[in-house]
């Protein structure tokens, strides 16, 4: 067997076992940038904040779903009316929309991350959102956590945030602008999941909106490096000998 197949079936050995999410926990507390920042120092992964991705688009009800470096973004379904849609766009609604200087605030929703920023993701009077999580790098991670503004604030909405594996939590009768902290621990490496966040009984236009939505990557285990690094001293002694 040559180096590189040597590495090959090392790195093969040495991977993390990934596998689907079926031991997932949600987390729910009350979001300020602080308990975000705590909650994120750990991740190596990527995060949007859609402060680029925003106005890069620009504001407004998108053509259809958005892609990002931590996955994909679309509605659940619905068609909204209500005034938040009529803002985002005129109505009415079947995407989801994104929110800037404009619309930051509008309705008790808008931007959570940065602490300073402008941009956020909103349903724009849909049903929900759901969050198809995938690192641009195909890298497996462990955890994701992002912020939620203005959810189930209408007397009788109901909304969930439910994901592969994890019994959903459940939201109602919160204050106009409430702020949201979603920690979603997956138990395994995966290098996918499924993220829903949405009002249930056919409820739209009780809109919501999502900022600061981070992925942590799992790395390669020391012991992996540990191996690489044996090996490419491997390589070095044999073409030491074939030069000799």
């Amino acid at each position: 067997m040559n180096i590189k197949a040597h590495l090959a079936a090392a790195v093969a050995a040495t991977a993390l076992t990934v596998g689907a999410a079926q031991a997932s926990t949600i987390s729910v507390s009350a979001f300020d940038i602080g308990a975000w920042n705590t909650a994120t120092a750990a991740l190596l992964g990527a995060i949007e904040d859609f402060e680029t991705t925003g106005p890069a688009i620009g504001e407004g009800e998108l053509s259809g779903v958005l892609a990002t470096s931590v996955g994909t973004f679309d509605t659940v379904g619905g068609i909204g009316s209500g005034s938040t849609c009529v803002a985002a766009g005129g109505g009415p609604c079947t995407t989801l929309s994104l929110f800037g200087p404009d619309l930051n605030g509008f309705n008790g929703q808008g931007n959570l991350v940065p602490d300073n920023g402008e941009w956020s993701l909103n349903a724009a009077d849909t049903l929900g959102i759901v969050w198809n999580v995938a690192l641009e790098t195909g890298g497996a991670f462990n955890k994701i956590v992002f912020g939620l503004r203005d959810i189930a604030d209408i007397p009788g909405t109901i909304a969930t945030v439910s994901s592969d594996g994890a019994t959903p939590v459940e939201f109602t009768g919160l204050l106009n602008a409430n702020e949201q902290l979603i920690v979603i621990s997956f138990g395994t490496a995966v290098t996918s999941a499924t993220v829903t966040i949405q009002n249930l009984n056919g409820f739209v236009n009780d809109s919501f909106s999502l900022d600061g939505a981070a992925v942590g990557v799992v790395p390669l285990p020391a012991a992996g490096f540990l191996l690489l690094g044996g090996l490419g001293a491997l390589a070095a002694v044999r073409r030491r000998k074939q030069n000799a």
